[in-house]
């Protein structure tokens, strides 16, 4: 037996829905456009190098990301916008995108938009597409539009979800195991949803043989050896180990009691979630995953609690990362553009790096844990039956977005596909040029990565650049307090 759904109702007018994509958009893109960037920003710029090349490049994902990078590389080189912030486009957008899409699945517009303002606030996705940045939004919209057309009674929209799980394990195979909890309930769903998988992944299996990216064996075995290990910074056990373990853990408890009945798909999602990060070695990024789905779930709460938590690591994480082991490529985060310079913090105190330790190897696994722990328990000592809230029958309204997304992103490919060869001597210049638009300086010792170029956000390296009293960390430090109390507020008050 599966959830039951409960049918909502509720107008959408299209000037709100504007408002609520531009509410989450425009603090990503302004934080976006000024900040520079940790370790992975910087090693776009060798893989653009490769592919310039022609030479593959080492990924933890399928084909196909290749695409962003070389549309995004050339939009740094080629136009006048800030080079980092070409790189952090499509994931800010993606990022707010998500918030629309939690706005249009809500019972009704106040209840929408509540959960859309708590999105575009929430710190930790701001951090990791708009700062970091890293494409974990990329897989995280379209998991969220298949979980909300699987709900839609017509095989049109079983469809859709069909093709959207798709996208987003191309994106990020992380989806995969969640296709367990994405199957409709009627057989002719059944159908079209596997239908739509289908022909998505025949058109990508398509694309991929046309561009000469179809997968090595020895590449989809790498992807497989990062999903079981990968880099694991902090965490519980955040010393490199096998993640297949507490992955096929999280598996069997969350489909034990969803399918019981005693579970919904947005919620079974979200505990699948809790309990793998609680049970891995992390990186700053997975912890995107758990508040889309908390918000989703209703769990407010939680959300409040973890958006402190695991705001304050993420904020101070930039300026001490050195939970356990030195990555010293991530200090460039907090550069910004000169005309701001004076706002990045200063160098932390040693005991900041003793808050990081402690909040991500042990407060942040541990409220996971205790969450999935609390929420299971609940579920299987509870007689009632869990219930869905099934969106409004409107597919048009959740899929016209994604179709627009992947229209700009063929545009996208068509531009980059017609401007001249890139000399790679000449592409190194130009971007180390446009570096010097940012208040950073070229770090000259050992780094985690061997032969990388790594530069440090000025202001913690030498401290009379920085404004003592408002800068990055006491303003992100009023973020988060905010973004903690936002979910406990009246409703009323909230929408």
């Amino acid at each position: 037996m599966h959830a039951a759904v409960e049918t909502p109702a509720g107008p959408r007018p299209p000037a709100r829905r504007l408002a609520v994509f531009a509410a989450a958009l425009l603090p990503r893109a302004i934080v976006a456009f000024l900040t520079f960037g940790a370790v992975d920003a910087v090693h776009n710029f060798r893989n653009f190098l490769l592919l310039v090349a022609g030479r593959e490049i080492v990924t933890p994902y399928l084909p196909g990301i290749e695409l962003v990078l070389w549309i995004e590389g050339l939009l740094g080189y080629r136009t006048a916008l800030p080079v980092m912030f070409a790189w952090k486009l499509l994931p800010v957008l993606c990022d707010a995108l998500i918030a629309l899409l939690l706005y249009d699945a809500a019972a009704d517009a106040a209840t929408g938009t509540r959960r859309a303002l708590l999105y575009a606030i929430a710190p930790v996705p701001i951090v990791v597409c708009a700062i970091h940045p890293q494409w974990d939004s990329l897989f995280l919209y379209p998991l969220l539009l298949a979980l909300i057309a699987v709900e839609i009674p017509s095989t049109r929209a079983a469809a859709v979800a069909g093709a959207a799980l798709v996208l987003s394990i191309v994106a990020k195979p992380v989806a995969a195991p969640l296709a367990l909890f994405l199957f409709p309930r009627s057989r002719r769903a059944i159908v079209a949803f596997l239908a739509g998988a289908a022909a998505t992944l025949l058109l990508y299996a398509a694309l991929l043989y046309a561009t000469g990216l179809f997968p090595t064996l020895a590449r989809v075995r790498g992807v497989l050896q990062y999903a079981a290990g990968g880099v694991q910074v902090f965490g519980l056990a955040f010393r490199p180990h096998d993640r297949f373990i507490p992955v096929i853990a999280a598996l069997a408890l969350c489909a034990f009691v969803y399918f019981r009945g005693r579970c919904s798909r947005n919620e079974a999602v979200l505990l699948f979630f809790a309990i793998t990060l609680g049970l891995s070695g992390l990186s700053v990024q997975y912890l995107c995953w758990i508040v889309p789905f908390a918000i989703l779930c209703d769990r407010l709460r939680f959300l409040a609690l973890y958006s402190a938590v695991a705001g304050i690591f993420c904020l101070f994480y930039y300026e001490a990362p050195v939970v356990n082991l030195p990555h010293i490529d991530d200090l460039g985060a907090y550069g910004l553009l000169h005309p701001f310079g004076a706002f990045g913090p200063p160098m932390p105190p040693l005991w900041i790096r003793d808050v990081v330790r402690i909040d991500g190897n042990i407060l942040l696994p541990l409220l996971l844990l205790g969450f999935a722990a609390w929420r299971l328990a609940a579920m299987l000592a509870g007689g009632e039956r869990a219930t869905t809230p099934a969106p409004e029958p409107h597919l048009a309204r959740y899929a016209a977005p994604a179709a627009a997304l992947l229209i700009a992103l063929a545009v996208g490919a068509a531009w980059a596909a017609a401007q001249p060869r890139v000399d790679p001597d000449a592409y190194v210049v130009r971007i180390e040029q446009k570096i010097e638009a940012y208040d950073v300086v070229r770090y000259r010792g050992p780094s985690g990565t061997p032969g990388s170029k790594v530069w440090l956000a000025r202001s913690l390296v030498e401290p009379e650049h920085a404004h003592r009293v408002i800068n990055v960390t006491t303003v992100g430090l009023v973020a988060v307090l905010l973004s903690a109390l936002a979910p406990l507020l009246p409703r009323k008050v909230a929408s």
